[in-house]
């Protein structure tokens, strides 16, 4: 099957356009949040398009829970404390779910440490967040193409819930985890380490949980311990043999 990457010319120029922007960014996950809200904070005027009805991306929509990435690696974590070295927009949103009970402490994850979010709170936290900057945000949208001059961005085309519109803007940030923008643009992309990438995750919430009681047999590092590893490795339909994650 074949398909066209791009809409005609002239179809693109005839659409109402909804307005001019120095920068659209797509994608509202962690790092199109962090985007936006760095862009507009700058003196940018900043369109965040997002293709579901909230902000946060796979970390809400797909239960990822955790911020990662922000500690040091130790030797053993359990004699150790953790030490944070990653902070900027990190540690500002990081603080700012904190502050409104949506964040655990830090959770011994193998050598660091990661702490666990609620997803609705996150969610609110970055709309907060988006809307003090001033970043325009459209829900329920997704680019369908790009405009270009003499193969110089100038925008793009959007689909939303109330139809099609021209968007006109100086860049674009691409935050959709998909290089999207730079597909679109004709531009080179690549897919993981030479094709191979990583494993989807399933991702519960079990509640009515004794604690204690789990916590004497799984222990305080949230990565599965070894015996479980093993009992899940013995199982001939398990696609996935890598130790996996508890959260908490």
């Amino acid at each position: 099957m074949t398909y066209r990457n791009n809409l005609p010319a002239d179809y693109k120029n005839q659409l109402p356009c909804f307005g001019t922007f120095d920068i659209i960014v797509v994608g509202g996950g962690p790092a199109g949040i962090a985007a936006a809200v760095s862009a507009s904070e700058l003196g940018n005027k900043v369109l965040l398009i997002e293709q579901l009805g909230f902000l946060g991306g796979a970390a809400v929509s797909g239960m990822s829970g955790t911020i990662c990435g922000l500690y040091m690696t130790v030797a053993d974590p359990l004699v150790a404390k953790p030490e944070q070295i990653i902070f900027g927009f990190a540690e500002r949103f990081r603080d700012a779910l904190y502050q409104a009970g949506g964040l655990t402490d830090p959770q011994i994850y193998g050598k660091t440490w990661v702490a666990t979010h609620d997803c609705a709170t996150y969610k609110r936290v970055a709309t907060d967040m988006t809307r003090q900057a001033g970043v325009t945000v459209l829900y329920h949208t997704q680019m369908v193409d790009v405009i270009t001059e003499d193969d110089a961005f100038k925008g793009m085309v959007l689909h939303t819930k109330s139809g099609f519109t021209r968007v006109n803007a100086k860049k674009a940030i691409d935050a959709s985890g998909d290089a999207d923008v730079v597909y679109k643009m004709g531009l080179k992309t690549s897919k993981g380490n030479d094709g191979v990438i990583q494993n989807p995750t399933m991702m519960f919430k079990v509640g009515n949980v004794d604690m204690q009681q789990y916590l004497s047999y799984w222990g305080q590092d949230t990565i599965s311990p070894p015996k479980v590893v093993s009992m899940l490795e013995a199982e001939d339909e398990l696609l996935r043999k890598k130790s996996g994650c508890s959260q908490r």
